[in-house]
């Protein structure tokens, strides 16, 4: 699992995994092409190349 702060509008983002950074998309797995649910933990669905494939949000960020 890896930590998200922020999404770009294209659903991409930057995470550390592993000690290092690293680029990861959202995979929505709904096939509607939903936008990534927001800040929060998330789940390594694959990894492609260099790039990490995420979803599945494991825990959410829920606003204090």
């Amino acid at each position: 699992r890896v930590q998200v702060t922020h999404w770009s509008p294209d659903h991409q983002t930057s995470v550390h995994y592993r000690g290092a950074p690293w680029q990861a998309r959202w995979q929505d797995s709904t096939g509607t092409n939903a936008p990534p649910p927001g800040p929060g933990e998330f789940t390594i669905l694959a990894i492609e190349g260099a790039r990490l494939v995420l979803g599945n949000t494991a825990t959410p960020h829920l606003p204090a």
